[in-house]
């Protein structure tokens, strides 16, 4: 239930991240996301009563998560999706199940199995035949935004992996919250003037409202969910989920702009199914 949580606000985000974008500068963007939803992590967790003394010794373990999922991972995320597409991101993300995977096997010593690696690649053939029929586009315009994203996408399957050791200790909650909070104070001394300068009087509400959905909902909930799972499964299988993003996202145009669902579409989600089950049941 939890991978099911995150995937639907997931997916929800490449869309309503590229309309925020549509008004709001990246950089003003990516700090009030990163400050809201520290502020947001903050609150839940002192409700929750999850806060946690951190160890000398993890320190530095905890300061390397807040870099890679914050200024990293988000911060690479808005800038490349300012250049490119939301479908170019989205397919881009569905490569997350090969790092991690190869990641946990040589971190987490997660092992090596051929039906897991047969999985990752069907449910990624799924995904690129969806990516096709809606219209990719490979032209040198999106090549900045593609490469911006995948050093995010690498930064999120470094962030998955090396956060699992410290899930046992801190919890999902802390965990989520210490990061976001140790990345959201690196990267204010960039971001914190243009930001406050900036002119959010003349922001529209729909843009504001999707701000809101990237603060709290995806780095808020779907990252402390993203985590919980992490402490229950193996990293590669927790992400290879991560293939149904493009799928959910597809859904999520059609219905907000009408596009009808061809056959093709529905036999690729079936192969990412597939893939995803054989890689679940490894």
């Amino acid at each position: 239930m939890a991978l099911l949580g995150q995937l639907l606000l997931a997916s929800g985000t490449f869309l309503v991240a590229k309309f925020a974008l549509l008004e709001i500068p990246v950089i003003d963007l990516a700090t009030a996301r990163f400050v809201l939803s520290a502020l947001f992590l903050l609150i839940l967790t002192l409700v929750s009563k999850n806060m946690r003394r951190i160890e000398r010794s993890d320190y530095g373990g905890l300061f390397l998560l807040g870099l890679l999922g914050i200024p990293v991972n988000q911060g690479l995320f808005l800038w490349g999706l300012s250049y490119t597409s939301p479908t170019h991101a989205a397919l881009l993300y569905s490569t997350l199940p090969v790092f991690v995977f190869l990641l946990a096997h040589f971190y987490l010593k997660e092992q090596f199995q051929r039906q897991k690696v047969f999985g990752i690649g069907l449910a990624f053939a799924g995904v690129m035949y969806i990516m096709l029929e809606k219209g990719l586009k490979f032209e040198t315009q999106y090549l900045l935004g593609d490469f911006l994203i995948l050093v995010a996408v690498l930064a999120w399957a470094a962030y998955t992996v090396l956060g699992k050791p410290y899930l046992n200790k801190y919890g999902p909650p802390f965990l989520t919250f210490a990061a976001v909070a140790i990345g959201t104070i690196v990267f204010l001394p960039f971001g914190i003037v243009p930001t406050v300068q900036y002119g959010w009087g003349s922001v529209s509400t729909q843009a504001l409202l999707s701000l809101g959905y990237i603060a709290f909902l995806t780095s808020g909930i779907a990252y402390i969910l993203w985590y919980y799972a992490l402490s229950k499964m193996e990293a590669s299988r927790v992400a290879v989920v991560n293939n149904f993003q493009p799928v959910v996202t597809a859904m999520l145009s059609f219905s907000f702009y009408g596009e009808r669902f061809s056959l093709g579409f529905v036999l690729a989600g079936i192969v990412v199914l597939i893939g995803v089950l054989l890689v679940e049941i490894a």
